[in-house]
């Protein structure tokens, strides 16, 4: 078996957090004797100076024997969606015959996102007679982001030979959303082992520490967050919210906390590493996350492998994840019920067990579970595709 990775957002290295599950579950397919590789053209922001390319670069890496060929340009068209396709095709496909050349034809296309990656699978597989899957991650589907490319959409879905959402929520929506929609299967993204091996600390509840990781954007819904901590700590003065990420509305989240008299509690902890973020999660008590949609949440998944107790908003991923005894689930954008949760869980926290919340993460999400899976969905693709 030789599958080919063709990915819409990629990291730029082992320790970028953007797109690490595409990496991982990779490596985890990589792990079950399958060969694999990865091709992205990696299109950088104009707002990175310093990565501004006139002359595309190839760059190939063998990460951990997963064979990656990268070709480093600039998106010189950032608000013309039609060439950016255009390049990233391009590109694409020149990269793709660099890489047949050394390592030969695949026998499978794994697509993640169409946005980008799928006119390239398209194009690849029209030409060589490969057959493609996609699994979708993107959450613009839920903002109505990509409706001008619908139809187009349509007819990449219903050429790959199968179709999976990173949750249950997400094939719904697709599945309604989409014209002439083909069958959507759910294939939730993997904890990475380095949370599942991670020690876990023994917790003290003086100061109390809710944790909450996400991109400082709208959606995320930190206002949420804050507003019922506020009410939290004034019943609680010894508890501390700490808040790890960046984005633009970093400012207004400050101002925030200080209007609400709690900006001595609250800390904006920045962009943090894989491995520091393992330490934040063994540094709090609970996690928090308040956003508006979620295609599926996976650092919720990764505060259960690190023995966590969760409270999360109904956003549509979550829906996959939570469960009886391992946290609450809130109405969205509420603060009182918010703000119940965060009580409930305070008063009845020694009830929640950290190795019973990481084996229920490990059962469902660990890399040998999903990959076993996803290799039993490639046997049966190669075995009957759609061409």
């Amino acid at each position: 078996m030789h599958v080919l990775i063709i990915p819409s957002w990629y990291p730029k290295d082992k320790n970028d957090y953007r797109g690490s599950f595409f990496r991982e579950q990779s490596i985890g397919i990589l792990k079950k004797g399958v060969k694999v590789g990865v091709i992205y053209p990696d299109l950088s922001s104009l707002k990175e100076l310093s990565q501004i390319r006139i002359i595309p670069k190839i760059c190939i890496e063998d990460d951990m024997g997963l064979k990656t060929y990268r070709i480093l340009w600039t998106n010189w068209f950032p608000k013309i969606m039609s060439l950016q396709i255009s390049f990233y095709k391009i590109l694409g496909y020149l990269l793709f015959k660099f890489y047949v050349k050394k390592y030969g034809e695949p026998n499978l296309i794994h697509c993640h996102s169409v946005m980008m990656a799928g006119w390239l699978a398209e194009k690849i597989s029209d030409k060589y007679q490969i057959p493609y899957i996609i699994t979708e991650h993107s959450s613009g589907f839920f903002i109505g982001r990509y409706k001008n490319f619908y139809k187009e959409f349509s007819r990449i879905y219903n050429k790959s030979s199968l179709c999976l959402g990173v949750s249950s929520a997400l094939c719904d929506l697709l599945m309604t959303e989409i014209p002439s929609s083909p069958k959507w299967i759910a294939h939730n993204n993997m904890v990475s082992s380095s949370f599942f091996e991670a020690p876990i600390k023994v917790k003290s509840k003086k100061p109390f520490i809710f944790l909450t990781i996400s991109n400082l954007i709208k959606h995320k819904n930190i206002p949420l967050l804050l507003n019922s901590f506020s009410i939290f700590n004034d019943r609680n003065p010894n508890s501390i919210l700490n808040i790890v990420g960046v984005g633009p509305e970093e400012t207004y989240l400050k101002n925030l906390s200080k209007s609400l008299n709690i900006d001595e509690v609250v800390f904006f902890l920045g962009r943090k590493t894989r491995e520091e973020i393992i330490i934040e999660f063994n540094n709090a008590n609970v996690f928090m996350l308040g956003t508006i949609y979620e295609t599926f949440g996976i650092v919720i998944i990764e505060a259960l492998s690190m023995g966590l107790p969760v409270i999360v908003t109904e956003c549509g991923g979550s829906k996959d994840i939570m469960t009886k005894g391992i946290g609450k689930v809130t109405r969205q954008n509420d603060i009182n019920d918010m703000t119940n949760s965060m009580f409930e869980i305070f008063n009845n926290y020694d009830s929640f067990k950290a190795l019973k919340l990481r084996r229920y993460s490990k059962l469902k999400f660990s890399e040998q579970n999903l990959s076993n899976k996803l290799f039993d969905h490639y046997a049966k693709v190669i075995k009957s595709p759609i061409l």
